[in-house]
């Protein structure tokens, strides 16, 4: 059954409002009302995004009142090989996201797993998707407030307090 959002995968619905994606045929226009346009990032194409988005998009538990797309290149690099070709469509994507958020032709992002190794080695300076996210509309990304002398000296005094033949129930007293 082909609704609002996305008709079945690889489906054999028509519509003039959808469109092939790299994984199946998604649904372009969110001018209903209430229907919002969400742009999925297909991810590294050589890790397990492709996989993980079209088993996602298969599962019938998608909200019937969003339009989903798919945006990247499923076909860069070898599989499970993450590559600067494979890094190189994984970063495209996350740009052509900022531009329709920026353009205001889409409400929100889903990022598909990218391998951060790879996309350093294609000018990708930011720790993580967030970081880049952040930079693109000028939001500062304050540091995070972890004491980790705190946590270390917590784990030293739990591991002391710890005997060889201690039982789950005791761990879980510790707050282990």
């Amino acid at each position: 059954m082909c609704g609002v959002g996305l008709t079945a995968l690889n489906g054999a619905c028509q519509n003039p409002d959808e469109k092939q994606s790299p994984l199946g045929r998604i649904r372009r226009s969110s001018d209903a009302a209430g229907v919002k346009r969400i742009l999925i990032t297909m991810g590294d194409p050589a890790g397990v995004g492709p996989e993980v988005i079209a088993a996602a998009l298969a599962s019938g538990r998608l909200p019937g009142n969003v339009a989903l797309e798919v945006i990247g290149d499923m076909t860069a690099g070898a599989p499970g090989k993450p590559d600067k070709t494979s890094a190189r469509a994984a970063f495209e994507a996350l740009r052509q996201a900022v531009e329709a958020l920026k353009n205001s032709t889409a409400d929100a992002v889903v990022t598909g797993p990218v391998s951060k190794e790879a996309l350093q080695t294609v000018g990708f300076d930011f720790p993580g998707q967030t970081e880049f996210f952040a930079a693109e509309f000028g939001v500062e990304v304050a540091p995070p407030d972890i004491q980790f002398t705190a946590i270390m000296e917590r784990m030293r005094r739990l591991r002391a307090s710890i005997s060889p033949h201690d039982s789950a129930r005791r761990f879980a007293s510790l707050g282990v």
